[in-house]
């Protein structure tokens, strides 16, 4: 644990990062990630978010949510997520000491749920996961970090942009990212028009969650990330 120097979005924050006060910019050691060429086609390159400490890229967006809520002195935060989400905000918010209400639908993973383990989070079940902390949010008067409505978790993914700007070989023109809500594709297209222009962005949606190609489809608690 580090307060100053930790990979990923504190180890060179990006500028909207960098307003989060030193002694706030707790790490897991989250980001830094390592990009490897692909073993089925070599003109493949996999930016392997897997590794991030929790196993997935929602870390950076709760590395700097946790953050900036505690650097506010927040009361709490609260979420909705069917599991990677769910977790990262989880250990981030015991890392910073902060409570947090985790709101998951009953058909979330059993492996995922029981990773929901940080030690100032309270988890509850409902079906009615999304409004139970859009509701929560309201009533406490407390940020809901699901990336979807909260902008700050763009500010995190900004730090999965800056690396693959950094690292991605000359001849790479295009780049394919998984989304549900879009928050992630968002971050990281807004940051490559701006350092790598050629790299188009190519977004991919799951049929159960295709709020982006078909928005008059909502999005899902069973499928919320």
């Amino acid at each position: 644990m580090t307060t100053t120097t930790g990979p990923g979005i504190w180890g060179a924050p990006t500028p909207d990062a960098s307003d989060v006060p030193v002694e706030h910019r707790l790490t897991l050691g989250e980001g830094g990630t390592p990009l490897e060429r692909s073993r089925a086609d070599e003109r493949l390159w996999l930016k392997r978010e897997d590794r991030n400490p929790t196993g997935s890229h929602k870390d950076r967006a709760a590395a700097y949510q946790l953050a900036a809520s505690a650097a506010r002195g927040d009361a709490a935060v609260t979420i909705s997520s069917s599991g990677n989400a769910a977790i990262a905000t989880s250990r981030y918010a015991a890392l910073h000491g902060v409570p947090a209400v985790v709101y998951v639908h009953p058909e979330t993973d059993p492996a995922k749920l029981a990773s929901i383990d940080g030690a100032t989070t309270i988890v509850v079940m409902t079906e009615r996961a999304i409004n139970g902390a859009k509701l929560l949010a309201r009533e406490l008067r407390v940020p809901n970090l699901r990336p979807s409505t909260n902008d700050e978790a763009l500010v995190g993914y900004a730090s999965l942009g800056e690396e693959l700007a950094r690292e991605l070989p000359d001849e790479v023109d295009a780049l394919v990212i998984f989304a549900t809500s879009g928050a992630t594709a968002i971050a990281v297209a807004d940051t490559l028009a701006r350092t790598r222009p050629r790299v188009q962005v190519h977004v991919v949606q799951g049929e159960g969650n295709t709020g982006l190609v078909a928005p008059e489809r909502e999005i899902t608690d069973q499928g919320a990330h």
